[in-house]
């Protein structure tokens, strides 16, 4: 079974040995194993649980939004119940950075963790190196969960980060491991200015349309995977325009621009101007 981590040891993970890569962002950690996928991490983490049908897991997002990822709430299913408010039957809290952006309740959910000695994971998928008040996300709970896709540009691969040894933990395929493990360590010197190239684009789109409201709002430490801008119009931009990346989302008045690294900062304003520019001549 696992260890819950004790206050005083929240946030306090010491480097691995071995000689991390220069600028890699997961440096802090003191256990960390490649994984072939983000899926198989969590997977990983909630089977060592021994959870039962009965049990609940609790899944809270960034936004608070109502719909949750289907990449969590799949996992989930497969072990026990999802739940949206902690109950005397939560196993686990699993909290969502929503985009590289830090969750509003992270410290009290970590209290909340500790109080019911369950374990708090955090999936970190575009928070590579995001970090609160200086701190690292993943370095707040017990595990922290990384998805190579979402932050470099590779076909696969995932990282699980955990605050104690991980030998409980059944062993994923090697050679799947070894592959993430490659392709992170090939972009590690990169992510710098992939995250620099991101809060670049992030402030130009900000700077340049300051009449619309921002879903969340990307405080110091946050590199955005997307900005969001509130507008009842919308479905109908999504609907008319292809020359902006949008994200996928439910919500009806959100349009979530990418800060894609590799397109520069005017050329994605200037997607964006024609695309609201189509909403205004519809």
């Amino acid at each position: 079974m696992i260890r819950v981590l004790p206050f005083d040891e929240v946030g306090a993970h010491a480097p691995p040995s071995g000689g991390p890569a220069e600028g890699d962002p997961l440096a802090w950690a003191s256990h960390r194993r490649f994984m072939p996928s983000g899926r198989s991490a969590l997977d990983a983490v909630l089977r060592s649980l021994a959870l039962e049908p009965a049990d609940e897991v609790l899944i809270t997002n960034s936004s608070g939004q109502t719909y949750i990822s289907a990449c969590v709430t799949c996992i989930v299913f497969n072990h026990c119940q999802p739940s949206r408010v902690l109950t005397d039957r939560t196993r686990a809290i699993v909290t969502i950075h929503e985009y590289g952006y830090p969750h509003p309740q992270l410290r009290a959910l970590s209290a909340a963790a500790r109080d019911r000695g369950i374990p708090l994971i955090e999936d970190c998928a575009h928070s590579v190196d995001s970090t609160l008040d200086g701190a690292p996300l993943g370095s707040f709970g017990d595990f922290a969960i990384f998805s190579l896709p979402k932050v470099m540009p590779v076909p696969g691969g995932g990282v699980l980060i955990s605050a104690q040894p991980m030998s409980h933990l059944r062993p994923d395929a090697v050679e799947a491991r070894a592959e993430a493990q490659a392709a992170y360590l090939a972009h590690v010197p990169a992510l710098a200015a992939y995250s620099r190239r991101r809060r670049r684009n992030c402030d130009a789109i900000r700077q340049s349309f300051p009449e619309m409201p921002v879903w969340l709002e990307p405080g110091p430490g946050v590199t955005p995977y997307f900005v969001g801008l509130l507008t009842p119009d919308a479905p109908e931009i999504r609907r008319r325009s292809s020359v902006v990346e949008w994200g996928s989302t439910l919500q009806e008045d959100l349009l979530l621009v990418t800060t894609n690294p590799f397109v520069e900062a005017d050329v994605l304003v200037r997607a964006l101007e024609s695309a609201l520019r189509q909403r205004e001549v519809a």
